[in-house]
């Protein structure tokens, strides 16, 4: 009986031991970021005319990648793509962030090394500080990884706060520069949930509200932020007063629509476009309530095949090709005209 016994223990010693050199090892990656701030690799000198050299993607010269590139053509291309934007912390970041990927897949194993050497090759009086914000932003993605599931299961309000709580440990009063999108973002996602939420306002009200909000979080760049994500912001504000939208009649409803569009600086020819299809899903959705109550009189009178042929017959009917795809939806258990309608949206 003993001897099973010490085996056991030794089994356990073997593992506390791993544990605990692991545990002073500490991560791998952060111990090279030290070691590297204390003896830095020395910067190289590059031929200043290899990007004459590079055949640049049809979008601009701004917009070509690291990818495949010689070492001087890198430390080139990152100087003329981001030497007078690292005074600000966001671009700053944005450049870390391609570099560390890039790095990341070509040089697995000494892609910190690399980094350092780039970085001191490409900007030499900003090399030291530019390789310590590489650092948080290593720690920062791996707060991210790490804490996946458990961010997950927060609340917005709380994953928020862990969030920029991580953010200003490691970057301090930068992250409000860095991450200044994200708090313009919330701002409008919290003015959105009070108009979903409120009960005294009118849904013309619940327009202007929205819009000002838009122009208190974004200023003067909201028409750019408008040109990339205007019909994820026009979906948000339509998914928020959707109780407003299930009370009016279906001219009222369309002319709102068109309102909020036209509002949210859609052209006049995609305000048509959407209104066409409004006016195909109230269709949609009319045949969807003519189909539900004739379905229901079918499944009473009939069964086996002779009812699964009349209720063939009514979809078609009422739904032409989209007959068999509802016809599948119904064998999986899933009845699209029994849930609640989106208006604007479905």
């Amino acid at each position: 009986m003993k001897k099973p016994l010490i085996l056991v223990g030794l089994g356990l010693a073997v593992i506390l031991i791993i544990a605990l050199i692991f545990l002073l090892k500490g991560d791998p990656i952060e111990k090279s970021f030290a070691d590297l701030k204390n003896k830095p690799i020395p910067s190289r000198t590059i031929n200043e005319n290899v990007l004459a050299d590079l055949k640049w993607k049809d979008m601009g010269e701004g917009s070509q990648m690291l990818d495949d590139l010689t070492f001087d053509q890198m430390v080139a291309l990152l100087r003329k793509k981001y030497a007078d934007q690292l005074k600000f912390p966001y671009m700053r970041i944005r450049m870390l962030e391609e570099l560390l990927r890039f790095l990341k897949q070509k040089y697995p194993d000494t892609w910190v090394q690399m980094l350092q050497e780039v970085l001191g090759t490409a900007f030499p009086d900003q090399a030291a500080g530019l390789f310590d914000q590489s650092e948080k932003l290593y720690k920062y993605n791996k707060y991210l990884e790490e804490n996946q599931s458990k961010l997950g299961k927060m609340s917005d309000e709380e994953r928020r706060s862990a969030l920029w709580n991580a953010r200003h440990d490691l970057f301090g009063d930068d992250s409000e520069q860095i991450w200044a999108g994200d708090r313009s973002n919330e701002k409008v996602a919290d003015s959105l949930k009070k108009i979903k939420e409120s009960k005294d306002m009118s849904a013309k009200d619940k327009l202007k509200a929205y819009q000002s909000s838009l122009n208190d979080a974004y200023g003067k760049a909201l028409p750019g932020v408008l040109e990339k994500q205007r019909q994820v912001m026009v979906n948000s504000f339509i998914d928020a007063v959707q109780p407003e939208l299930s009370g009016m009649n279906s001219i009222e409803r369309s002319a709102y629509l068109t309102e909020v569009r036209t509002t949210m600086g859609m052209d006049e020819a995609a305000v048509g476009r959407w209104d066409k299809l409004d006016a195909d899903r109230d269709q949609r959705w009319s045949n969807g309530e003519i189909y539900t109550q004739e379905r229901k009189e079918i499944v009473g009178k009939y069964s086996g095949d002779e009812r699964e042929k009349k209720l063939d017959e009514l979809r078609r009917k009422l739904f032409g090709e989209e007959a068999e795809s509802i016809k599948n939806e119904e064998a999986s258990g899933y009845f699209r005209f029994t849930q609640q309608r989106r208006f604007g949206r479905e």
